[in-house]
Protein backbone atom coordinates (compact mmCIF):
# COMPACT_ATOMS: atom_id res chain seq x y z
CA UNK A 1 0.00 0.00 0.00
CA UNK A 2 2.88 2.72 0.58
CA UNK A 3 4.21 1.75 -2.80
CA UNK A 4 0.83 2.62 -3.88
CA UNK A 5 0.41 5.64 -2.39
CA UNK A 6 3.99 6.86 -2.83
CA UNK A 7 3.11 5.89 -6.87
CA UNK A 8 -0.15 8.30 -6.87
CA UNK A 9 2.04 10.97 -4.75
CA UNK A 10 4.37 11.20 -7.04
CA UNK A 11 1.97 10.83 -10.30
CA UNK A 12 -0.37 13.79 -8.44
CA UNK A 13 2.82 16.19 -8.06
CA UNK A 14 3.91 15.91 -11.77
CA UNK A 15 0.77 16.46 -12.74
CA UNK A 16 0.43 19.52 -10.84
CA UNK A 17 3.96 20.35 -11.83
CA UNK A 18 2.60 19.82 -15.38
CA UNK A 19 -0.53 22.39 -15.01
CA UNK A 20 1.93 24.95 -13.22
CA UNK A 21 4.23 24.74 -16.33
CA UNK A 22 1.31 24.67 -18.91
CA UNK A 23 -0.22 27.68 -17.16
CA UNK A 24 2.72 29.77 -16.76
CA UNK A 25 4.48 29.46 -20.74
CA UNK A 26 2.14 32.10 -22.22
CA UNK A 27 2.37 34.54 -19.56
CA UNK A 28 7.01 34.00 -20.05
CA UNK A 29 6.01 33.64 -23.99
CA UNK A 30 4.19 37.21 -23.24
CA UNK A 31 7.15 38.63 -21.56
CA UNK A 32 8.84 37.91 -25.66
CA UNK A 33 6.43 39.51 -27.16
CA UNK A 34 5.35 43.28 -28.33
CA UNK A 35 1.96 44.41 -28.24
CA UNK A 36 0.55 46.68 -30.47
CA UNK A 37 -2.06 49.25 -29.34
CA UNK A 38 -3.52 52.23 -30.71
CA UNK A 39 -3.72 54.66 -28.12
CA UNK A 40 -5.08 58.10 -29.91
CA UNK A 41 -6.92 59.31 -32.69
CA UNK A 42 -6.93 63.26 -33.62
CA UNK A 43 -8.49 64.86 -36.22
CA UNK A 44 -7.22 68.55 -37.18
CA UNK A 45 -9.39 69.97 -38.38
CA UNK A 46 -11.76 68.71 -35.51
CA UNK A 47 -15.07 69.13 -37.45
CA UNK A 48 -13.97 68.86 -41.15
CA UNK A 49 -16.26 70.60 -44.32
CA UNK A 50 -17.01 67.89 -46.46
CA UNK A 51 -14.39 66.98 -48.83
CA UNK A 52 -12.20 68.92 -47.23
CA UNK A 53 -8.95 67.32 -46.65
CA UNK A 54 -8.50 66.28 -42.88
CA UNK A 55 -5.05 64.86 -41.55
CA UNK A 56 -6.21 61.56 -39.14
CA UNK A 57 -3.15 61.58 -36.32
CA UNK A 58 -3.08 57.94 -34.96
CA UNK A 59 -1.10 57.22 -31.81
CA UNK A 60 0.46 53.34 -32.03
CA UNK A 61 1.91 51.81 -28.32
CA UNK A 62 4.18 49.12 -28.00
CA UNK A 63 3.16 47.55 -25.07
CA UNK A 64 4.85 44.22 -24.82
CA UNK A 65 8.04 43.05 -24.00
CA UNK A 66 10.08 42.46 -27.29
CA UNK A 67 10.45 45.17 -30.12
CA UNK A 68 8.01 44.89 -33.09
CA UNK A 69 9.42 44.46 -36.46
CA UNK A 70 7.77 45.98 -39.36
CA UNK A 71 4.27 46.53 -39.04
CA UNK A 72 1.55 47.95 -40.63
CA UNK A 73 -1.83 50.12 -39.55
CA UNK A 74 -5.00 50.95 -41.50
CA UNK A 75 -7.28 53.82 -41.21
CA UNK A 76 -11.18 52.69 -42.37
CA UNK A 77 -14.09 55.21 -43.06
CA UNK A 78 -15.32 55.97 -46.52
CA UNK A 79 -12.10 54.51 -47.74
CA UNK A 80 -9.66 52.24 -46.47
CA UNK A 81 -5.63 53.77 -46.36
CA UNK A 82 -2.64 51.78 -44.98
CA UNK A 83 0.38 53.03 -43.53
CA UNK A 84 3.62 51.30 -42.63
CA UNK A 85 5.93 51.35 -39.70
CA UNK A 86 9.24 50.04 -39.85
CA UNK A 87 9.41 49.27 -36.20
CA UNK A 88 8.71 49.86 -32.59
CA UNK A 89 10.97 49.61 -29.42
CA UNK A 90 8.98 48.04 -26.32
CA UNK A 91 7.61 50.91 -23.84
CA UNK A 92 7.62 53.36 -27.04
CA UNK A 93 5.01 55.37 -29.24
CA UNK A 94 4.64 56.54 -32.45
CA UNK A 95 2.45 58.69 -34.66
CA UNK A 96 0.95 57.43 -37.90
CA UNK A 97 -0.82 60.43 -40.33
CA UNK A 98 -3.52 59.38 -42.88
CA UNK A 99 -4.54 62.63 -45.47
CA UNK A 100 -8.60 62.30 -45.69
CA UNK A 101 -11.95 63.46 -46.55
CA UNK A 102 -15.51 62.49 -46.09
CA UNK A 103 -18.54 62.98 -46.89
CA UNK A 104 -21.27 64.64 -45.11
CA UNK A 105 -22.91 63.36 -41.44
CA UNK A 106 -21.45 61.59 -39.06
CA UNK A 107 -18.20 59.60 -39.57
CA UNK A 108 -16.96 56.31 -37.75
CA UNK A 109 -13.05 56.59 -37.88
CA UNK A 110 -11.63 53.21 -37.50
CA UNK A 111 -8.00 52.30 -37.02
CA UNK A 112 -6.50 49.17 -36.92
CA UNK A 113 -2.67 48.20 -35.93
CA UNK A 114 -0.96 45.01 -37.48
CA UNK A 115 -3.90 44.00 -39.71
CA UNK A 116 -2.11 41.74 -41.56
CA UNK A 117 -0.15 39.40 -38.97
CA UNK A 118 3.00 41.42 -39.76
CA UNK A 119 4.22 40.56 -36.22
CA UNK A 120 3.68 37.99 -33.24
CA UNK A 121 1.97 39.74 -30.44
CA UNK A 122 0.82 38.49 -27.01
CA UNK A 123 -2.17 40.47 -27.18
CA UNK A 124 -4.32 40.83 -30.54
CA UNK A 125 -7.57 42.47 -28.59
CA UNK A 126 -6.25 45.93 -28.05
CA UNK A 127 -4.98 46.39 -31.95
CA UNK A 128 -8.45 48.58 -32.78
CA UNK A 129 -9.75 52.09 -32.16
CA UNK A 130 -12.72 53.93 -33.15
CA UNK A 131 -13.81 57.73 -33.14
CA UNK A 132 -17.04 58.72 -34.29
CA UNK A 133 -16.53 62.67 -36.30
CA UNK A 134 -18.89 65.09 -37.83
CA UNK A 135 -18.56 66.37 -40.96
CA UNK A 136 -20.31 69.30 -41.14
CA UNK A 137 -19.62 72.54 -42.64
CA UNK A 138 -19.80 75.50 -39.82
CA UNK A 139 -23.02 77.62 -40.35
CA UNK A 140 -22.79 80.17 -43.11
CA UNK A 141 -25.67 81.87 -44.78
CA UNK A 142 -25.70 81.39 -47.95
CA UNK A 143 -27.42 83.32 -50.95
CA UNK A 144 -29.40 82.55 -53.77
CA UNK A 145 -31.33 84.05 -56.40
CA UNK A 146 -34.43 82.27 -55.62
CA UNK A 147 -36.74 84.15 -58.87
CA UNK A 148 -36.78 86.57 -61.40
CA UNK A 149 -40.12 87.98 -62.74
CA UNK A 150 -40.53 90.47 -65.77
CA UNK A 151 -43.02 92.16 -66.03
CA UNK A 152 -44.52 93.11 -68.44
CA UNK A 153 -43.93 89.43 -69.71
CA UNK A 154 -43.12 90.27 -73.17
CA UNK A 155 -41.39 93.99 -73.10
CA UNK A 156 -41.30 96.46 -76.36
CA UNK A 157 -38.06 97.92 -77.28
CA UNK A 158 -37.30 100.95 -74.22
CA UNK A 159 -40.90 100.18 -72.79
CA UNK A 160 -40.49 101.03 -68.57
CA UNK A 161 -39.80 96.92 -67.85
CA UNK A 162 -39.97 96.03 -64.21
CA UNK A 163 -37.32 93.14 -62.94
CA UNK A 164 -38.30 91.56 -59.42
CA UNK A 165 -35.31 89.97 -58.03
CA UNK A 166 -35.96 87.49 -54.68
CA UNK A 167 -33.15 86.33 -52.82
CA UNK A 168 -33.26 83.58 -50.75
CA UNK A 169 -30.70 82.34 -47.89
CA UNK A 170 -30.76 78.96 -47.92
CA UNK A 171 -27.85 78.58 -45.62
CA UNK A 172 -27.22 77.32 -41.81
CA UNK A 173 -26.96 81.56 -40.27
CA UNK A 174 -28.50 84.68 -40.64
CA UNK A 175 -26.94 86.75 -42.97
CA UNK A 176 -25.87 90.52 -42.68
CA UNK A 177 -26.39 92.90 -45.29
CA UNK A 178 -25.51 92.33 -49.18
CA UNK A 179 -25.78 93.84 -52.07
CA UNK A 180 -27.27 92.82 -55.18
CA UNK A 181 -25.78 94.17 -58.38
CA UNK A 182 -28.03 93.70 -61.90
CA UNK A 183 -26.48 94.31 -65.23
CA UNK A 184 -27.41 93.63 -68.81
CA UNK A 185 -25.06 93.84 -71.78
CA UNK A 186 -25.08 97.95 -71.61
CA UNK A 187 -24.00 98.18 -68.33
CA UNK A 188 -25.32 98.08 -64.46
CA UNK A 189 -28.91 98.59 -64.11
CA UNK A 190 -28.62 98.96 -60.36
CA UNK A 191 -27.45 98.01 -57.31
CA UNK A 192 -29.94 97.71 -54.68
CA UNK A 193 -29.24 96.25 -51.06
CA UNK A 194 -30.74 92.74 -49.51
CA UNK A 195 -31.49 93.54 -45.17
CA UNK A 196 -30.20 90.70 -43.17
CA UNK A 197 -31.83 87.39 -43.96
CA UNK A 198 -32.54 84.74 -41.30
CA UNK A 199 -31.84 80.97 -42.80
CA UNK A 200 -34.98 80.17 -45.19
CA UNK A 201 -35.73 83.98 -45.80
CA UNK A 202 -36.23 85.56 -49.10
CA UNK A 203 -36.11 89.41 -49.59
CA UNK A 204 -37.31 90.82 -53.05
CA UNK A 205 -36.12 94.03 -54.47
CA UNK A 206 -37.16 95.74 -57.95
CA UNK A 207 -36.03 97.90 -60.62
CA UNK A 208 -36.72 99.53 -63.84
CA UNK A 209 -35.40 98.28 -67.17
CA UNK A 210 -35.76 99.75 -70.46
CA UNK A 211 -34.60 96.87 -72.84
CA UNK A 212 -32.98 97.52 -76.06
CA UNK A 213 -34.14 95.07 -79.02
CA UNK A 214 -33.02 92.00 -79.02
CA UNK A 215 -32.01 88.88 -77.06
CA UNK A 216 -30.34 90.57 -73.90
CA UNK A 217 -28.77 88.98 -70.66
CA UNK A 218 -29.75 89.73 -67.48
CA UNK A 219 -26.92 89.19 -65.02
CA UNK A 220 -28.19 89.26 -61.21
CA UNK A 221 -25.23 88.86 -58.25
CA UNK A 222 -25.70 88.68 -55.09
CA UNK A 223 -22.99 89.24 -52.16
CA UNK A 224 -20.55 90.31 -54.75
CA UNK A 225 -18.35 93.57 -55.32
CA UNK A 226 -15.73 93.64 -57.47
CA UNK A 227 -15.48 89.58 -57.42
CA UNK A 228 -14.87 89.89 -53.18
CA UNK A 229 -17.71 88.45 -52.17
CA UNK A 230 -18.11 90.64 -48.80
CA UNK A 231 -20.17 87.83 -46.50
CA UNK A 232 -18.46 84.27 -46.13
CA UNK A 233 -20.60 81.26 -47.46
CA UNK A 234 -21.32 78.11 -47.20
CA UNK A 235 -21.42 78.61 -51.61
CA UNK A 236 -19.72 81.44 -53.41
CA UNK A 237 -20.37 79.58 -56.65
CA UNK A 238 -23.83 80.03 -56.64
CA UNK A 239 -25.04 83.78 -56.67
CA UNK A 240 -24.93 84.49 -60.51
CA UNK A 241 -27.97 83.99 -62.43
CA UNK A 242 -28.17 84.99 -65.86
CA UNK A 243 -31.31 84.97 -68.07
CA UNK A 244 -32.13 85.41 -71.49
CA UNK A 245 -34.70 87.80 -72.11
CA UNK A 246 -35.83 88.63 -75.97
CA UNK A 247 -37.09 92.27 -76.43
CA UNK A 248 -39.17 92.18 -79.83
CA UNK A 249 -41.77 94.83 -81.42
CA UNK A 250 -43.04 91.50 -82.86
CA UNK A 251 -45.47 90.13 -80.67
CA UNK A 252 -45.32 86.53 -79.83
CA UNK A 253 -47.29 84.42 -82.00
CA UNK A 254 -46.60 80.77 -81.15
CA UNK A 255 -43.65 80.44 -83.19
CA UNK A 256 -40.91 78.34 -82.52
CA UNK A 257 -37.90 77.48 -84.76
CA UNK A 258 -35.48 74.63 -84.53
CA UNK A 259 -32.75 73.60 -86.18
CA UNK A 260 -33.33 69.96 -87.27
CA UNK A 261 -29.87 69.14 -88.71
CA UNK A 262 -26.41 70.57 -89.85
CA UNK A 263 -24.28 69.14 -92.40
CA UNK A 264 -20.67 69.89 -92.78
CA UNK A 265 -19.40 68.67 -96.79
CA UNK A 266 -17.00 67.27 -97.46
CA UNK A 267 -16.47 65.32 -94.01
CA UNK A 268 -12.53 64.73 -95.02
CA UNK A 269 -12.24 68.64 -95.58
CA UNK A 270 -8.10 69.65 -95.48
CA UNK A 271 -6.44 73.06 -94.63
CA UNK A 272 -7.65 75.18 -97.45
CA UNK A 273 -10.47 73.75 -98.57
CA UNK A 274 -13.74 74.74 -99.26
CA UNK A 275 -16.49 73.77 -97.06
CA UNK A 276 -19.92 73.73 -97.25
CA UNK A 277 -22.12 73.90 -93.71
CA UNK A 278 -25.94 73.54 -94.25
CA UNK A 279 -28.56 73.96 -91.80
CA UNK A 280 -32.49 72.77 -92.15
CA UNK A 281 -34.38 75.39 -90.24
CA UNK A 282 -38.32 74.30 -89.06
CA UNK A 283 -40.95 76.08 -87.52
CA UNK A 284 -42.42 73.21 -85.06
CA UNK A 285 -44.73 75.79 -83.03
CA UNK A 286 -47.85 77.08 -83.34
CA UNK A 287 -47.33 80.49 -85.46
CA UNK A 288 -46.14 81.48 -88.10
CA UNK A 289 -42.31 82.79 -88.00
CA UNK A 290 -41.31 86.69 -89.15
CA UNK A 291 -38.23 86.82 -91.24
CA UNK A 292 -35.51 86.29 -89.22
CA UNK A 293 -31.12 85.59 -89.88
CA UNK A 294 -29.34 82.31 -89.56
CA UNK A 295 -25.95 83.25 -88.44
CA UNK A 296 -22.90 80.58 -89.18
CA UNK A 297 -19.97 80.14 -86.76
CA UNK A 298 -16.42 78.36 -86.54
CA UNK A 299 -14.52 78.48 -83.46
CA UNK A 300 -16.74 81.28 -82.49
CA UNK A 301 -15.76 83.29 -84.77
CA UNK A 302 -18.65 84.82 -87.78
CA UNK A 303 -18.55 83.15 -91.09
CA UNK A 304 -21.45 84.15 -92.39
CA UNK A 305 -25.65 85.54 -91.92
CA UNK A 306 -28.51 84.25 -94.03
CA UNK A 307 -31.61 86.31 -93.87
CA UNK A 308 -34.60 83.56 -94.39
CA UNK A 309 -38.14 84.32 -95.36
CA UNK A 310 -41.29 84.14 -92.82
CA UNK A 311 -41.74 80.41 -92.04
CA UNK A 312 -45.11 78.40 -91.63
CA UNK A 313 -46.21 76.30 -88.73
CA UNK A 314 -44.66 72.81 -89.62
CA UNK A 315 -42.42 74.64 -92.77
CA UNK A 316 -38.80 73.92 -93.22
CA UNK A 317 -36.21 75.35 -94.98
CA UNK A 318 -32.38 74.97 -95.62
CA UNK A 319 -29.75 77.30 -95.28
CA UNK A 320 -26.06 77.00 -96.48
CA UNK A 321 -22.96 79.16 -96.59
CA UNK A 322 -19.14 78.79 -97.68
CA UNK A 323 -16.59 77.77 -95.19
CA UNK A 324 -13.04 77.74 -95.90
CA UNK A 325 -10.95 75.69 -93.33
CA UNK A 326 -7.66 77.15 -92.59
CA UNK A 327 -6.69 75.27 -89.20
CA UNK A 328 -5.90 71.75 -89.16
CA UNK A 329 -7.50 69.46 -86.13
CA UNK A 330 -10.70 70.12 -84.03
CA UNK A 331 -13.04 72.81 -85.24
CA UNK A 332 -16.74 73.71 -83.72
CA UNK A 333 -18.90 74.61 -86.14
CA UNK A 334 -22.33 76.62 -84.47
CA UNK A 335 -25.24 77.49 -86.45
CA UNK A 336 -28.42 79.71 -84.72
CA UNK A 337 -31.58 80.66 -85.79
CA UNK A 338 -33.02 83.93 -85.33
CA UNK A 339 -29.71 85.52 -84.71
CA UNK A 340 -30.87 89.28 -83.35
CA UNK A 341 -33.57 87.33 -81.07
CA UNK A 342 -36.53 89.34 -82.85
CA UNK A 343 -38.52 86.43 -82.83
CA UNK A 344 -40.56 85.40 -79.13
CA UNK A 345 -40.29 81.75 -78.77
CA UNK A 346 -41.56 79.22 -75.90
CA UNK A 347 -38.29 77.60 -76.02
CA UNK A 348 -35.11 79.64 -77.34
CA UNK A 349 -32.48 76.88 -76.26
CA UNK A 350 -33.39 74.77 -79.63
CA UNK A 351 -32.66 77.27 -82.12
CA UNK A 352 -28.70 76.07 -81.83
CA UNK A 353 -26.98 73.35 -83.02
CA UNK A 354 -23.29 72.60 -82.82
CA UNK A 355 -20.86 69.92 -84.26
CA UNK A 356 -17.25 69.11 -84.43
CA UNK A 357 -15.37 68.28 -87.62
CA UNK A 358 -11.50 67.14 -88.47
CA UNK A 359 -9.87 68.91 -90.51
CA UNK A 360 -6.87 67.29 -91.97
CA UNK A 361 -5.15 64.59 -90.86
CA UNK A 362 -4.97 63.19 -86.89
CA UNK A 363 -1.56 64.00 -84.81
CA UNK A 364 1.36 61.64 -85.21
CA UNK A 365 2.59 59.74 -82.66
CA UNK A 366 5.28 62.65 -81.23
CA UNK A 367 2.01 64.93 -81.12
CA UNK A 368 0.88 65.55 -77.77
CA UNK A 369 -3.16 66.26 -76.99
CA UNK A 370 -4.80 68.75 -74.26
CA UNK A 371 -8.02 68.58 -73.61
CA UNK A 372 -9.54 71.77 -72.93
CA UNK A 373 -11.78 70.30 -70.10
CA UNK A 374 -14.38 73.07 -69.04
CA UNK A 375 -16.04 72.20 -65.72
CA UNK A 376 -19.83 72.96 -65.35
CA UNK A 377 -19.65 74.83 -62.55
CA UNK A 378 -16.60 77.43 -64.11
CA UNK A 379 -18.65 77.69 -67.02
CA UNK A 380 -21.47 79.34 -64.99
CA UNK A 381 -18.80 81.16 -63.11
CA UNK A 382 -17.58 82.51 -66.49
CA UNK A 383 -21.69 82.89 -67.32
CA UNK A 384 -22.20 85.29 -65.16
CA UNK A 385 -19.11 87.43 -65.58
CA UNK A 386 -18.78 87.74 -68.74
CA UNK A 387 -23.14 88.25 -69.33
CA UNK A 388 -23.09 84.98 -71.90
CA UNK A 389 -25.24 82.33 -71.58
CA UNK A 390 -23.69 78.83 -70.63
CA UNK A 391 -23.92 77.71 -74.20
CA UNK A 392 -22.15 80.95 -75.37
CA UNK A 393 -19.26 80.10 -72.91
CA UNK A 394 -19.00 76.30 -73.89
CA UNK A 395 -19.45 77.04 -77.59
CA UNK A 396 -18.37 80.75 -78.30
CA UNK A 397 -15.76 81.91 -75.66
CA UNK A 398 -13.66 78.37 -75.34
CA UNK A 399 -13.49 78.20 -78.79
CA UNK A 400 -11.81 81.87 -79.04
CA UNK A 401 -9.44 80.64 -76.01
CA UNK A 402 -8.67 77.73 -77.91
CA UNK A 403 -7.32 79.74 -81.31
CA UNK A 404 -5.00 81.94 -78.64
CA UNK A 405 -3.40 78.67 -77.66
CA UNK A 406 -3.51 77.47 -81.00
CA UNK A 407 -1.02 80.44 -82.16
CA UNK A 408 0.77 80.42 -79.00
CA UNK A 409 2.02 77.07 -80.07
CA UNK A 410 2.23 77.57 -83.54
CA UNK A 411 4.52 74.89 -85.29
CA UNK A 412 4.83 72.52 -82.15
CA UNK A 413 2.95 69.20 -82.38
CA UNK A 414 0.48 69.72 -79.99
CA UNK A 415 -3.56 69.95 -80.46
CA UNK A 416 -5.91 71.41 -78.45
CA UNK A 417 -9.79 69.20 -78.35
CA UNK A 418 -12.80 70.94 -76.82
CA UNK A 419 -14.38 67.13 -76.77
CA UNK A 420 -12.74 64.25 -74.71
CA UNK A 421 -10.65 62.85 -77.18
CA UNK A 422 -9.63 59.00 -77.52
CA UNK A 423 -6.75 57.39 -76.40
CA UNK A 424 -3.80 58.95 -74.67
CA UNK A 425 -4.26 62.49 -74.27
CA UNK A 426 -3.26 65.30 -71.49
CA UNK A 427 -5.52 67.84 -69.66
CA UNK A 428 -6.12 71.31 -69.00
CA UNK A 429 -9.07 71.42 -66.70
CA UNK A 430 -11.04 74.73 -66.11
CA UNK A 431 -12.27 74.78 -62.49
CA UNK A 432 -14.51 76.50 -60.35
CA UNK A 433 -12.41 75.55 -57.18
CA UNK A 434 -10.96 78.02 -55.02
CA UNK A 435 -6.89 77.25 -55.00
CA UNK A 436 -5.48 77.89 -51.86
CA UNK A 437 -3.48 81.15 -52.18
CA UNK A 438 -3.52 84.04 -55.08
CA UNK A 439 -2.67 81.49 -57.91
CA UNK A 440 -4.24 81.52 -61.34
CA UNK A 441 -3.29 78.05 -61.97
CA UNK A 442 -1.23 74.83 -61.67
CA UNK A 443 0.72 72.19 -63.11
CA UNK A 444 3.11 69.52 -63.17
CA UNK A 445 6.67 70.64 -64.38
CA UNK A 446 7.19 67.31 -66.28
CA UNK A 447 10.40 67.52 -67.98
CA UNK A 448 10.73 65.73 -71.54
CA UNK A 449 6.79 65.04 -71.25
CA UNK A 450 7.86 61.69 -70.22
CA UNK A 451 4.00 61.25 -69.32
CA UNK A 452 1.71 62.66 -72.01
CA UNK A 453 -1.57 61.85 -69.27
CA UNK A 454 -0.73 65.24 -67.62
CA UNK A 455 -3.53 67.50 -65.90
CA UNK A 456 -3.25 70.85 -65.32
CA UNK A 457 -5.83 73.19 -63.57
CA UNK A 458 -6.92 76.65 -64.18
CA UNK A 459 -8.69 78.97 -61.25
CA UNK A 460 -11.35 80.38 -63.38
CA UNK A 461 -12.88 81.43 -59.80
CA UNK A 462 -9.71 83.37 -59.17
CA UNK A 463 -9.65 84.50 -62.48
CA UNK A 464 -12.97 85.95 -62.18
CA UNK A 465 -11.99 88.25 -59.31
CA UNK A 466 -8.64 89.31 -60.68
CA UNK A 467 -10.72 90.87 -63.89
CA UNK A 468 -13.05 92.09 -61.55
CA UNK A 469 -10.58 94.00 -59.15
CA UNK A 470 -8.75 95.37 -62.31
CA UNK A 471 -12.08 96.39 -63.48
CA UNK A 472 -11.49 94.82 -66.85
CA UNK A 473 -14.96 93.35 -67.41
CA UNK A 474 -17.37 95.33 -69.73
CA UNK A 475 -14.51 97.72 -70.71
CA UNK A 476 -12.56 94.69 -72.87
CA UNK A 477 -13.85 92.72 -75.40
CA UNK A 478 -14.77 88.99 -75.66
CA UNK A 479 -11.87 87.78 -77.57
CA UNK A 480 -9.42 90.15 -74.90
CA UNK A 481 -10.84 88.38 -72.32
CA UNK A 482 -10.46 85.03 -74.11
CA UNK A 483 -6.74 85.91 -74.73
CA UNK A 484 -6.60 86.77 -71.20
CA UNK A 485 -7.73 83.19 -69.63
CA UNK A 486 -5.91 81.15 -72.67
CA UNK A 487 -2.26 82.83 -71.74
CA UNK A 488 -2.88 81.46 -67.96
CA UNK A 489 -3.98 77.88 -69.74
CA UNK A 490 -0.92 78.00 -72.17
CA UNK A 491 1.71 78.73 -69.15
CA UNK A 492 0.26 75.64 -67.46
CA UNK A 493 0.26 73.84 -70.45
CA UNK A 494 3.80 74.68 -70.58
CA UNK A 495 4.81 73.19 -67.51
CA UNK A 496 3.25 69.95 -68.32
CA UNK A 497 5.49 69.26 -71.02
CA UNK A 498 8.08 70.66 -69.66
CA UNK A 499 8.77 74.22 -69.57
CA UNK A 500 10.18 76.07 -66.31
CA UNK A 501 9.31 79.82 -65.33
CA UNK A 502 11.30 82.35 -67.22
CA UNK A 503 13.69 84.48 -65.24
CA UNK A 504 11.88 87.43 -65.75
CA UNK A 505 8.76 88.68 -63.54
CA UNK A 506 6.71 90.30 -66.49
CA UNK A 507 4.05 88.91 -68.57
CA UNK A 508 5.97 89.35 -71.97
CA UNK A 509 6.85 86.07 -72.09
CA UNK A 510 4.00 83.15 -71.72
CA UNK A 511 5.94 81.27 -68.70
CA UNK A 512 6.91 84.18 -66.85
CA UNK A 513 6.21 83.38 -62.80
CA UNK A 514 3.50 86.91 -63.44
CA UNK A 515 0.90 83.86 -64.96
CA UNK A 516 0.95 82.06 -62.21
CA UNK A 517 -0.50 84.22 -60.28
CA UNK A 518 -2.95 86.79 -59.21
CA UNK A 519 -0.54 89.59 -59.12
CA UNK A 520 -0.18 89.68 -62.63
CA UNK A 521 -3.76 90.27 -63.11
CA UNK A 522 -3.64 93.65 -64.23
CA UNK A 523 -1.49 93.12 -67.06
CA UNK A 524 -2.93 90.03 -68.19
CA UNK A 525 -4.16 91.79 -71.53
CA UNK A 526 -0.45 91.68 -72.51
CA UNK A 527 0.17 89.59 -75.99
CA UNK A 528 2.78 87.23 -74.65
CA UNK A 529 4.38 84.25 -76.23
CA UNK A 530 6.68 82.12 -75.97
CA UNK A 531 11.27 82.78 -76.18
CA UNK A 532 12.66 81.33 -78.99
CA UNK A 533 14.17 78.80 -76.60
CA UNK A 534 11.11 77.68 -75.38
CA UNK A 535 10.41 77.10 -78.87
CA UNK A 536 13.65 75.14 -79.52
CA UNK A 537 12.99 72.99 -76.51
CA UNK A 538 9.00 72.35 -77.67
CA UNK A 539 10.33 71.39 -81.10
CA UNK A 540 13.09 68.90 -79.63
CA UNK A 541 9.98 67.31 -77.92
CA UNK A 542 7.60 68.14 -80.12
CA UNK A 543 8.11 67.46 -83.55
CA UNK A 544 5.91 67.94 -86.64
CA UNK A 545 7.86 65.60 -88.39
CA UNK A 546 7.68 62.09 -86.62
CA UNK A 547 9.94 59.44 -87.29
CA UNK A 548 8.23 56.83 -85.02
Amino acid sequence: MKNKHHILFKTGFIFICLLIVNTLTPLIQAQDLPDLIITDIQVSPEQPDPQEIATVTVTVRNGGQAAAGTFRVTFSANTTLTKEVTGLEPNSTTTVRFSWFGPEGEQVLRVEANPFDDVEESNKDNNVLEKTILVARDPLPDFVVERVIITPQNPLPREETTVEITVKNIGTLASSRALLEVRDDQGVLGRPRIDALEPDQEATVSLTWRPLEGERRLTIKVDDINGQGRIEELDEENNILTQVVTISSIPPTGANLIIRSLSVLPEDAAPGDNVTLTALIANVGEGEAAGFSVKFEADGLPVESVDVDPLAVGEEREVSVNWVANTVGERLIRVKADELGNIIEPDETDNISTQFVQIGETINACGQVIWLELEEEAAEILSGALSLSVEEVHNIFMPLLRLVMEADFADINIRFTLERPFGIFGRMRFISMEPPDSRLGDAPLDINNRNPSDTGRVYVSRFNQSLANAQLVGTRSLGDIAQALAKVASHEVGHTVGLDHDATVTTDTIMSPAFDNQAGSASLFVDANFTEENFVYLRSILPLNCNR
